[in-house]
Formats: structure tokens, sequence, C-alpha cells
């Protein structure tokens, strides 16, 4: 698995808010014990924390002003 850089995961995270159909991404901190999933699926994003704390939060795109 390779590093990137913060804003190179901002960046891929703003490109996935913009797809209209299903489209994950998984990131790993570099322990891996860690994770943030987040699941774009029309208009609908889901954002799964797990590790130290697992959470879920569902949002609307329309919340996000991402139209």
């Amino acid at each position: 698995m390779r590093q990137i850089p913060i804003n190179q995961a901002k960046s891929i995270i703003k490109q996935l808010l913009k797809v209209k159909r299903q489209q994950k991404i998984s990131l790993l901190t570099n322990k891996k014990d860690r994770s943030l999933t987040i699941i774009v699926n029309d208009g609908e994003v889901t954002v799964k924390e797990q590790g130290y704390v697992n959470d879920t939060n569902i949002l609307l795109r329309v919340l996000l002003n991402m139209n």
C-alpha cells in the first residue's frame, strides 16, 4: 500500500463527491488499525470510521452543498 499526502486525499474525496454512480474509497492510517471509508451513492454519502471509534454517518449531497 502506498502513502499519499493529505492534500491528495482531500482532492480524491472531492472528486468522489461529484460522481453520479456508486463509488467507495477506504483510507487507512499508518498503523493500519484505523480506517475511514466513504461511500457515495446517488446523492447519499456514507462515512464509516473504524478503529478507535466505530461510527457511521449518512449525509445527503444537498447538505454538503455539492449539487
